[in-house]
């Protein structure tokens, strides 16, 4: 039996590699947290496979794939907690607004933690470009209607993509959350169906950004904000508890009506927001159509992220909020679509 020493280094990186993914993606609370790990990794001289593992993992743990129907994918969701996700999902990429630029992409999905596999491409790829400070080795593939992330790509190269010139790249890694597959370009063959459509579809690079270009892109974008100022919450809206955190009396499911009308308020200056909501104030950013609050000025609500998108042709308002009790610390999730009141 001939002894491949690279394909028993990839096993024992992967091994070995298992338990700092899992702490690190734990920490991975923001996409920025996520960039700065794969610098401190790069940093580290952390090899090719670990990094790109981690992408993968701490992508694919934020994100969930709306059109792949498994337990693992959906998280286990209550039917609610899933609709609310995916009428938003839709609503923002029916828009069209952003969904095709990988850094407004990756903001908004790591926020709505929704996507399909361009959703799940675009992260890593920003992820990676923002780390890296280069797009020269990296870039997204189509093969049908896939999209996945190939990182070691030669540079220069600019020929057509088969499955014999993947396996010749030598250090270069397919990144697939949506598949959660992670495995060197030398590994891939005819079974990997998803990735190569058995060989049948091409295999084109659909993202050529140099560094300087996607940061100028980026700059720009991380400048503007859409308008979200006004009351929100129609009387037949409701905020879900989708998640709780220490004791207490509440459960996930139960629901808080909007009453009276319009009692979620924004208040906005440039891209510095304010939210008001019963007893609780907080203040915060915004970027693209995407808000994080986590200035507590007063009250129990310690964090809270807003998203704007149409739905039916309305500007509506998604909203996730962590409120902490006082008492017994435990913090309570609450999401819902906020209607814009007049």
């Amino acid at each position: 039996m001939k002894f491949d020493m690279q394909k028993m280094k990839y096993a024992i990186g992967l091994f070995l590699f298992v338990t700092l993914c899992q702490i690190s993606v734990l920490h991975a609370t923001s996409l920025s947290d996520a960039v700065n790990t794969v610098k401190q990794m790069l940093g580290q001289g952390k090899s090719k496979a670990e990094i790109a593992n981690y992408v993968n993992q701490v992508v694919d743990n934020r994100i969930i794939a709306l059109n792949r129907d498994t337990n693992d994918e959906s998280r286990l969701l209550d039917s609610q907690q899933y609709d609310m996700i995916k009428e938003t999902f839709d609503a923002w990429s029916h828009e069209g607004v952003g969904v095709d630029d990988p850094y407004a992409a990756a903001h908004w999905v790591w926020q709505n933690r929704a996507g399909h596999c361009q959703e799940h491409a675009h992260t890593s790829y920003h992820i990676l470009m923002m780390a890296l400070e280069s797009g020269e080795e990296i870039g997204e593939f189509a093969c049908g209607d896939h999209v996945y992330v190939i990182w070691g790509i030669p540079k220069g190269f600019t020929g057509e993509i088969t499955i014999d010139v993947l396996n010749s790249w030598g250090d270069a890694y397919i990144i697939d959350p949506w598949l959660d597959v992670c495995k060197p370009t030398s590994d891939i063959g005819r079974l990997d169906l998803t990735l190569t459509k058995a060989g049948f579809y091409d295999i084109n690079r659909v993202a050529t950004w140099s560094y300087s270009s996607y940061q100028r892109k980026y700059d720009k974008w991380l400048n503007s904000c859409e308008d979200f100022k006004g009351k929100y919450g129609a009387t037949s809206d409701k905020l879900i508890v989708t998640e709780v955190n220490g004791k207490s009396n509440i459960q996930v499911g139960q629901t808080m009506k909007m009453m009276p009308a319009g009692v979620f308020q924004v208040m906005q200056n440039k891209n510095e927001v304010t939210i008001v909501f019963r007893g609780s104030e907080l203040n915060g950013m915004a970027i693209g159509r995407l808000a994080i609050l986590n200035d507590v000025v007063k009250g129990n609500t310690i964090y809270a992220n807003l998203t704007k998108v149409k739905i039916g042709g309305k500007v509506k308002l998604k909203v996730v909020m962590e409120i902490k009790h006082p008492s017994t610390g435990a913090v309570v999730t609450r999401e819902g679509i906020l209607s814009k009141v007049q």
